[in-house]
């Protein structure tokens, strides 16, 4: 039966759970991405952009890799989508940062929260995201990849390359989408 708490098991348990059938592939990647984050600690970081409010997660954590195979020039190419916000007050934020060989995007979207304020946190948030996807996406990266029939093309070599990437336009500066 598919329990779900799962994103309390670690990644190993729910790939024998997969194999074995208790739970399909698309839950097996849905929870991958939960245990991807984010981690507690960006909702400490965060409340001060929200007034001390208690934040939640608004939108899921999900990391894409997509292997050269899969989109040829522009590959390989990572994003990463997630949301937290305070529901009280309707103020949130969600981070879109994408990156292949042609582009590299910071993108974030706000719904009642300063400009200002979001791109500083967004600025602030960016190494542990860096950080958090680039662990994640090293130990596996066949787990995190979209796109039917490409898992066996996703190499530790474009990880890695998609990963630099990544970091590129995470270091620059957010746009509001």
């Amino acid at each position: 039966m598919y329990n779900k708490n799962l994103n309390k098991m670690n990644k190993e348990t729910l790939r024998m759970q997969m194999l074995a059938g208790i739970i399909t592939e698309s839950q097996y990647k849905s929870q991958l991405n939960e245990l991807a984050g984010p981690p507690q600690n960006w909702m400490e970081i965060a409340k001060p952009y929200f007034n001390n409010a208690e934040l939640s997660v608004i939108e899921n954590p999900s990391i894409t890799f997509r292997p050269k195979a899969d989109v040829g020039e522009k590959g390989p190419q990572l994003g990463y989508t997630f949301g937290f916000g305070d529901k009280a007050s309707g103020a949130n934020i969600i981070f879109y940062p994408y990156a292949n060989t042609q582009e590299k995007k910071f993108q974030i979207s706000l719904n009642k929260m300063d400009k200002a304020k979001a791109a500083e946190l967004a600025k602030k948030l960016a190494p542990e995201i860096i950080k958090a996807v680039s662990t994640s996406l090293l130990k596996d990266p066949s787990a995190y990849t979209s796109g039917a029939g490409y898992e066996k093309s996703a190499t530790p070599e474009e990880a890695k390359q998609a990963i630099e990437f990544f970091t590129a336009a995470l270091q620059g500066e957010p746009k509001e989408i």
